[in-house]
């Protein structure tokens, strides 16, 4: 059951990482509900895939120990990646 939550929530920032794309580079506008998903959707998939391989879900390897260790800072780049590309997308609202 777990592991087809995790395929769910990988699909879906699959999804939300094209979608990112699209509206950032496609469209050129944002979109307040779609930001919502994103900001939600990223912690859901790291702290369901930390919680599934604490709870020996998911069989043991190096990544899923570094992720487990460093789940905050790596939430923070995501985040930070994610504003950054924005603000660099939009940087001519800004200047004027």
């Amino acid at each position: 059951f777990w592991q087809l939550i995790n395929l769910a929530l990988l699909a879906s920032m699959l999804f939300v990482f094209w979608f990112f794309y699209q509206i950032l580079y496609s469209l050129g506008t944002l979109c307040f509900y779609c930001m919502v998903v994103w900001i939600v959707t990223w912690p859901m998939f790291l702290y369901t895939i930390i919680w599934n391989y604490r709870e020996n879900h998911l069989s043991e390897n190096s990544l899923l120990k570094f992720v487990s260790k460093n789940h905050l800072a790596i939430l923070i780049a995501l985040y930070l990646v994610g504003i950054l590309l924005t603000l660099a997308k939009f940087r001519d609202y800004f200047l004027y």
